[in-house]
């Protein structure tokens, strides 16, 4: 089979034109994640979901960014910092990039919540074989709160289990319920960790 003159020109200049370096050939972007980036609605219980004399004891939001997150998108450079603090020791232990950011408010109970231990941070979302995604909200020198938690469309379930070591080892183990929102907007989360932190600041009556 013979090819048209004309497409043998073609050929011959386009080969012409790559050995001169005039057209460049790039890699093909990787293909995007089938979960992307999302977020849900998050509601911590003191006891299963499933049980009916359970507390709410947080809530707030969790963003998964489906990519690192740079503290660089931080616009506030005060809360950029206070984030930059409390992740520092989360990846000292773990050595792991953040992928998406959480605010959790503490509404009260009886044993405290995660709410106490990290009402806002980035974190390292990290799928599992098991089909499950872990994270670890918390880190210091004698305490830890790890996140295991399942999708099931637009929902998740998981449990939260805090290593408290002010308290001489407790395990605080804790339920969590997610809705996923309709957007995942990292700016909404480091919104919502600046009103915590200036509620923070605020003395108490």
């Amino acid at each position: 089979m013979m090819c048209h003159p004309s497409a043998l020109r073609f050929i011959a200049g386009l080969l012409t034109l790559l050995a001169c370096g005039t057209v460049s050939v790039e890699a093909a972007d990787p293909p995007p994640s089938p979960t992307g980036p999302r977020a849900y609605r998050v509601s911590v219980f003191d006891k299963p979901v499933t049980d009916r004399l359970r507390k709410q004891v947080a809530e707030g939001i969790f963003v998964f960014a489906d990519r690192v997150v740079r503290f660089s998108e931080i616009p506030n450079l005060k809360l950029r910092d206070d984030f930059l603090s409390r992740y520092r020791d989360v990846y000292f232990a773990t050595e792991l990039d953040p992928t998406g950011c959480f605010t959790l408010t503490h509404l009260g109970s009886e044993h405290g919540s995660v709410g106490v231990l990290a009402p806002y941070g980035l974190v390292a979302w990290q799928p599992e074989t098991s089909g499950a995604i872990t994270g670890r909200l918390y880190q210091s020198p004698d305490s830890t709160y790890d996140l295991t938690l399942t999708e099931r469309g637009d929902r998740f379930d998981g449990v939260g289990k805090g290593n408290l070591g002010f308290r001489g080892g407790a395990m605080l183990v804790e339920y969590f319920s997610g809705a996923r929102l309709p957007d995942a907007i990292l700016g909404e989360c480091f919104q919502d960790a600046a009103a915590l932190l200036e509620q923070s600041k605020v003395p108490s009556p």
